[in-house]
């Protein structure tokens, strides 16, 4: 047992680097295991058939829940609060908690909890979703109840916040609640990390696409892959270019975007699909570029792209339009470009301005020593103890 006491974290992550969010709080955990505390998870997999599991994951206890598959499951877990005392209560000396984009119901009943016994209750907030426009009538008012009740009542009222962006920092200090600003977050250590670089001797300009990019349920969209798919097919008639895109399929892809059936037949696009983050990480490392395009929404203003700090801590420069604070980070010429997305004319122009270059280029700023550890988790050790004392 710690005696600087136990943190747990809860939240619908899947571990141990099945999403973005399990990658985020494991690091965050790590931080703060670092001064002294132990850390213990409580999140959701897929891939499980009991109803909980309990595993021992990067020296900490990991509760897994089974993830929900129907609308009497989701309301389940919903206004989770059993669930979550019963593992907390075997546990001695709770320092605090840390919720994971926690739904409101269940945030706010582990805050009347924890209020009772003086025990900190904090929330990581990484996103403000919108409701998407194809989601049922009944289930955009459950999510906007949720999402208002969560942003602006409950975590104001909270003993502090950890933001993943500005956006989401100003806010939150704005209601007058602690806040501290971070980043997603890596350990430079990791084995990923430290692969060596395989770089292709051919001229072929290697150009990676990671993510998410659409809900087929909602229609609602995160990434422009499409502009970007577009003008590769484009280029590829006038330089050797090759974009591969992980974590979508062609068939889902052409699903989406019905307008590019038939013309996806050349070699220049490579759709990989789902892959494991250790395969998507190498495809990364072996690219010249990592490319995502941000809608100028609320959702992508108070999020941080982790596809950034992926491409960062991988030595690949970035190539992206300006969203939530990456002016912060991004230096122009030296770990990426910025790419103007006003229209498809100026995209193309800012592409071409990047791309069409001698691929010796690239090699030089890659051979540049990037600031590979600008994510490291131990950057940011002084800002949790400013929370957790």
């Amino acid at each position: 047992m710690s005696k600087k006491g136990t943190v747990i974290y809860i939240g619908g992550f899947e571990m141990p680097d099945k999403n973005a969010a399990a990658q985020r709080v494991v690091s965050n955990g790590k931080a703060i295991k670092s001064l002294g505390h132990e850390v213990v998870f409580i999140g959701l997999s897929k891939s499980i058939k009991k109803d909980s599991t309990k595993e021992k994951y990067f020296n900490s206890d990991v509760y897994s829940k089974k993830y929900p598959i129907n609308s009497l499951e989701w309301f389940k877990h919903f206004i989770s609060f059993k669930y979550y005392i019963d593992i907390i209560k075997s546990y001695d000396n709770v320092k605090a908690f840390v919720c994971y984009n926690l739904s409101s119901i269940s945030l706010l009943r582990l805050k009347r909890w924890a209020k009772k016994r003086d025990i900190l209750i904090i929330a990581d907030c990484t996103e403000w979703y919108e409701v998407a426009k194809g989601e049922s009538f009944i289930k955009s008012v459950i999510k906007s109840f949720d999402i208002f009740m969560r942003m602006k009542i409950i975590q104001p009222k909270l003993d502090s916040v950890i933001a993943i962006s500005k956006y989401l920092e100003e806010f939150y200090i704005e209601k007058g609640v602690k806040t501290i600003k971070i980043p997603p977050l890596i350990d430079s250590n990791d084995e990923k990390w430290k692969h060596k670089l395989n770089k292709s001797k051919d001229n072929i300009i290697q150009v990676v696409y990671a993510g998410s990019p659409f809900s087929l349920e909602t229609k609602g969209q995160k990434d422009r892959l499409d502009q970007i798919v577009k003008l590769f097919i484009e280029f590829s008639k006038e330089i050797s270019i090759k974009l591969n895109i992980i974590g979508v399929d062609k068939k889902t892809f052409i699903d989406f975007y019905k307008n590019f059936n038939g013309e996806l037949k050349d070699d220049s696009i490579v759709f990989y699909g789902r892959v494991s983050h250790e395969e998507a990480i190498e495809k990364l490392k072996n690219s010249d570029f990592s490319i995502f395009l941000r809608e100028n929404t609320l959702t992508n203003k108070a999020g941080f792209p982790t596809k950034f700090v992926e491409a960062i801590t991988s030595g690949v420069p970035v190539l992206t339009n300006r969203s939530s604070n990456l002016s912060d980070f991004l230096i122009e010429g030296e770990n990426g470009f910025w790419l103007d997305n006003t229209s498809i004319i100026t995209l193309e122009d800012s592409l071409r301005k990047t791309l069409f270059k001698d691929k010796y280029e690239f090699l030089q700023m890659r051979e540049k020593k990037m600031n590979k550890k600008l994510f490291d988790f131990r950057n940011y050790i002084s800002e949790f103890e400013s929370i957790l004392n």
